[in-house]
C-alpha cells in the first residue's frame, strides 16, 4: 500500500531502470592533449546547414555541440530549440529563451529531445556544461556546469539566470556579433 512513496517500488521497475539508464558526461575540449592519451575513442564531426551546427563526439560518454544562431533578431519566439544531437546514444537539444525565462537574464537548458517517445519510467543522468561563446575571445566565454537526473517530469535542466541580457546583447562584449549568438553544450 505504500509503494507509491518509492521511486522503484517493485523489483521489475528497478531492474528496468538499471537496464535502461544511460550515464552521459559532457565536457569541454579545451585540453586536446588528453584526447590522444585516451584509447578507443574516435573523433566524429558532422555539420548541418540549417543552423550551422557542429557536433564533436568522443565515444559514447562525451561530446560537444555548438549551436550557431544567425539572424537572432528575426526570431520572434519566447523560446526555441536547437536541432537534436546525439551524445552517449541519447538525443538532446538546447532550449533557449533569448529574452529570458521570466528574468532579465539569458535562460539556457539542456533538453531530452525524444522525451515524449520514451518508455514509461525512463531516466537519464547527465553531467554537462552550457556556454555562451565569446566570438572575440573564447577564453571569455561564459560557461556553467551542472548535473541532473532527467525523467518524464524533468526532461530539461539548466539555468534560468545564465547571464544578464545586457551583457549578452552588448555588441562590444563579443557574445552577440553580427546578429549571431553561439551556444555550446
Amino acid at each position: 500500500e505504500n509503494s507509491h512513496n518509492f521511486r522503484y517500488p517493485h523489483v521489475p521497475s528497478f531492474l528496468n531502470y538499471i537496464n535502461n539508464r544511460q550515464v552521459v558526461h559532457f565536457r569541454g575540449l579545451e585540453k586536446p592533449s588528453n584526447q590522444s592519451k585516451t584509447p578507443n575513442r574516435r573523433l566524429v564531426q558532422a555539420t548541418a546547414p540549417s543552423f550551422g551546427r557542429s557536433l564533436t563526439g568522443f565515444g559514447r560518454c562525451g561530446g560537444r555541440f555548438m549551436w550557431r544562431i544567425e539572424n537572432l533578431s528575426k526570431v520572434n519566439l519566447r523560446k526555441f530549440y536547437s536541432e537534436a544531437f546525439t551524445v552517449g546514444g541519447c538525443k538532446w537539444r538546447i532550449l533557449l529563451f533569448p529574452k529570458g525565462n521570466n528574468s532579465d537574464c539569458l535562460s539556457i537548458y539542456l533538453d531530452v529531445a525524444d522525451a515524449p517517445s520514451l518508455t514509461h519510467g525512463w531516466t537519464r543522468y547527465a553531467q554537462f556544461s552550457l556556454a555562451v561563446v565569446n566570438q572575440y575571445n573564447s577564453k571569455l566565454s561564459v560557461r556553467k556546469e551542472t548535473l541532473h537526473h532527467f525523467n518524464a517530469k524533468e526532461n530539461n535542466w539548466g539555468f534560468t539566470s545564465f547571464t544578464p541580457l545586457r551583457e549578452v546583447y552588448d555588441g562590444n562584449k563579443g557574445f552577440y556579433v553580427n546578429d549571431t549568438l553561439i551556444l555550446e553544450a
